[in-house]
């Protein structure tokens, strides 16, 4: 079997064809809606993948959600490779890049990542102090887990599947 050798150089012509970003109509229009909606929410889920934390960002996220209280939670911890030290390095190293807007890892398969999640919504709800109900949106690029993080929350919040 020949030994992994690996490229110094990549082929510059051969990247100009390859669009530089991947906008389609459904998501400007998905942005849109999220800012007409945002007078009304109290609390931005943000999900990212824990695998990609820096590519799985939106610059557009920050623009149209502005200064709205948010938490960001990294999901699918669990396929990533095993948690080392490495990993907790980065850990930290995203926790002070994002501060001070809270950060949360873990995985939708694990019942105390999801009590996390759950126990600073309800914080977050009861320093609120007001008469109507709180409003969140989740958020995140294509397959981050939102729907995910969304059926978990709800299960285990309502008991119903």
């Amino acid at each position: 079997m020949a030994s992994f050798i690996p490229r110094r150089s990549y082929p510059t012509a051969a990247l100009s064809s390859i669009p530089r970003s991947y906008y389609l109509g459904h998501h400007a229009a998905g942005l849109s809606k999220m800012k007409s909606l945002l007078s009304s929410i109290d609390l931005i889920i943000e999900c990212r993948d824990y695998r990609t934390p820096f590519t799985s960002h939106n610059r557009l996220f920050e623009e149209h959600l502005g200064e709205r209280p948010r938490l960001v939670v990294y999901t699918k911890q669990d396929l990533g490779s095993t948690y080392t030290a490495a990993d907790h390095d980065r850990d930290a190293i995203i926790t002070k890049w994002l501060r001070p807007t809270p950060v949360m890892f873990g995985s939708i398969h694990a019942r105390s990542d999801i009590n996390k999640i759950l126990t600073y919504v309800k914080a977050f709800a009861d320093e609120r102090k007001s008469l109507f109900p709180m409003q969140m949106m989740v958020v995140g690029m294509p397959n981050v887990g939102k729907s995910s993080l969304l059926n978990v929350l709800r299960n285990q919040s309502l008991h119903k599947g």
